[in-house]
């Protein structure tokens, strides 16, 4: 039998059983060192930190069932070991059942748990909670690890949801750096946050992209169309006599769909029929669905697309376009400090360059829609921005978000709506068509029930 007492009062007795072992008899608790009841918070902050404590443990053992009443509806758990279900309880059914799995393990760290699609976000890092052997932690470089897994998926100033547990070697890790033992210190910390940042990026990397379905456009546009409609691309490609009339925003190749190369993965979102309207100072792209109005950048699209199919050609034989001939770009220092950095990871991107005298480089290749006069033009403005690149992981995908920014449709040019159509499209066959690889976003939804408010229905 155990028994509950508060201030030497029975509060409840109940049933329950004992395995053979040690017990532990805790009587007058605070009888030399009083509860320091001045220094209380009040009744709510006190109970949401009991909730937060709760909560947190609920996700570190599944296995157990926990219940705590709290309010007006008591938080229980399930205690049937998934994860899942114990996210669902925390976080709510739907988030629950739109976690991903996270499975990885790499240099004696194991790591598993779950974690959000990029659809799933908050405006602070509460939703990230972290164990270590068990026990729930506040790492600052282990939120990190986490938060930059998803650099180029959210928006700025948001955050993902996670729920994952390290298992780290115990000499590898001292849990006595805090007096309620809150806080750990790892003997590699950068090791150990790499191992969790690579764990977050597989299950990421697993989802799939996010599929996106147009509407059929009204039947007087249609009726104005004469034979297949022209894509994007299609239009921003020059003729192939004009190699030299070659804009920055042409072809970089269609990608093959995600799921053509990965059969299993797995759909994890679609969103409403969008039926394009026009386009808003020759830089948002209007677009209607059942659930209200989408506002979409059109820069920030585009550039999303080109990062994917930058990353989707990386290595392969048709990410290289020879020029005609090898385009002279001069640089200033900096530009040049640039290029001798990440020379390398621009060739991986189908960008030949080398070094021409101290403050020059030549470009003898590039990725497919590159002509002579683009290269020359936007190549040093590309290694400028590339140097000020700090929004974006990794050396690689830095240089690949450079090349797409100075690669895509401009801000103030004019599309037609088949263009827009094909952008749209485009942009819903990407891994992250919310945001564009710096983590902007590239929509704006704004719903019916906002827009009657505006208008005072």
């Amino acid at each position: 039998v155990a028994a509950l007492l508060v201030e030497r009062e029975v509060v409840r007795r109940s049933a329950r059983a004992a395995p053979v072992g040690t017990t532990i008899t805790v009587r007058e608790l605070f009888a030399k060192v009083p509860a320091r009841r001045n220094f209380l918070g009040s009744a709510s902050s006190e109970g949401r930190q009991i909730t937060t404590l709760v909560s947190h443990y609920a996700l570190a053992y599944p296995g157990i069932a926990f219940r705590l009443e709290a309010g007006r509806r008591p938080f229980q758990t399930s205690g049937d070991g998934n994860l899942r279900h114990a996210v669902a309880a925390v976080y709510g059914a739907e988030q629950g059942d739109a976690m991903l799995d996270v499975a990885h393990e790499e240099n004696g760290i194991a790591v598993e748990g779950l974690t959000g699609p990029p659809s799933l976000h908050r405006g602070n890092r509460t939703g990230i909670a972290l164990f270590v052997n068990g026990r729930w932690v506040q790492s600052a470089a282990l939120r990190f690890a986490v938060s930059d897994a998803y650099q180029s998926e959210l928006p700025g100033g948001r955050y993902p949801v996670a729920s994952v547990a390290l298992h780290v070697p115990a000499e590898a890790v001292d849990v006595n750096v805090h007096p309620a033992k809150a806080e750990v210190r790892f003997r590699d910390q950068r090791g150990v946050a790499r191992v969790l940042r690579h764990a977050i990026l597989t299950a990421l990397e697993g989802a799939g992209p996010v599929g996106w379905t147009l509407g059929d456009a009204p039947a007087g546009e249609e009726a104005h169309a004469e034979g297949p409609r022209p894509s994007l691309r299609e239009r921003l490609q020059p003729p192939e006599n004009a190699n030299a009339q070659k804009t920055l925003a042409g072809d970089l190749g269609r990608a093959a769909p995600a799921g053509d190369e990965a059969g299993s993965r797995t759909q994890r979102e679609t969103l409403p029929l969008l039926r394009v309207v026009g386009q808003v100072a020759t830089t948002y792209i209007v677009a209607e669905g059942p659930d209200g109005m989408y506002l979409i950048d059109q820069h920030a699209a585009h550039e999303r697309v080109v990062f994917d199919r930058l990353k989707a050609r990386e290595g392969r034989e048709d990410a290289v376009q020879p020029l005609l001939e090898p385009v002279l770009v001069e640089l200033d220092r900096t530009a040049a400090a640039v290029f001798e950095e990440h020379g390398s990871h621009l060739e991986r991107l189908g960008l030949a360059l080398e070094p021409f005298g101290d403050a020059a480089c030549l470009v003898r290749a590039a990725p497919p829609g590159f002509g002579d006069g683009a290269v020359a033009g936007g190549g040093r403005a590309m290694l400028e921005k590339l140097g000020g690149e700090r929004r974006v992981a990794g050396p690689f995908d830095r240089a690949a978000a450079s090349v797409a920014c100075h690669s895509s449709v401009r801000a103030g040019m004019a599309l037609s709506l088949e263009e827009m159509r094909q952008l749209i499209e485009d942009l819903g066959a990407t891994t992250s068509p919310r945001t564009c690889p710096h983590g902007r976003p590239t929509l704006v939804h704004v719903r019916q029930e906002a827009l009657a408010r505006q208008f005072g229905r």
